[in-house]
């Protein structure tokens, strides 16, 4: 399990969810950005990232968390990269990129970073939350708990 890159991204998120983050400018104008990729003053946030209603998502839900890192600066210099709609990791592509950038089992990954992980109990718990911002602390909560606990505890708190 890398311990920095997770904090990395809980870290990402946490900048996301204050409305701080900003993508690599250097990679927005490159051939890789997804094409459903909304720019709104330069600025990218989870919730530009969905369709206009919350039953139809364009991005996987908390999956962009994933594709932010893809246009971070300090993901990108570690080899994180967007390439043709999913994310890579030297020659791996997609979930399982995801697994070998964070070394984690591919069971963490998907309950950090697939929608149908998170049960709707697990949702309700942050309906007061904007929706700009929901999701996001959703999964850095969720990074949180495995950065603190491991992946057998994770598992045993998140698995279904």
């Amino acid at each position: 399990m890398n311990l920095e890159r997770l904090e990395m991204m809980r870290v990402m998120m946490e900048r996301v969810i204050a409305g701080s983050w900003e993508p690599d400018q250097s990679i927005l104008s490159e051939v890789h950005r997804p094409t459903n990729l909304p720019l709104e003053v330069g600025k990218v946030n989870l919730y530009n990232w969905r369709a206009p209603t919350e039953q139809t998502n364009v991005c996987g839900f908390s999956a962009c968390a994933v594709g932010h890192a893809a246009f971070d600066r300090e993901f990108r210099k570690l080899g994180w990269r967007w390439v043709g709609g999913a994310p890579y990791f030297g020659n791996d592509g997609g979930w399982v990129a995801v697994y070998k950038f964070f070394e984690i089992r591919s069971t963490v990954g998907d309950m950090l970073f697939m929608s149908t992980k998170y049960k709707d109990s697990v949702r309700a718990q942050y309906r007061h939350l904007p929706m700009a911002t929901r999701e996001a602390k959703m999964v850095a909560d969720r990074i949180e708990f495995l950065i603190q606990n491991g992946q057998d505890k994770f598992e045993q708190k998140y698995g279904f």
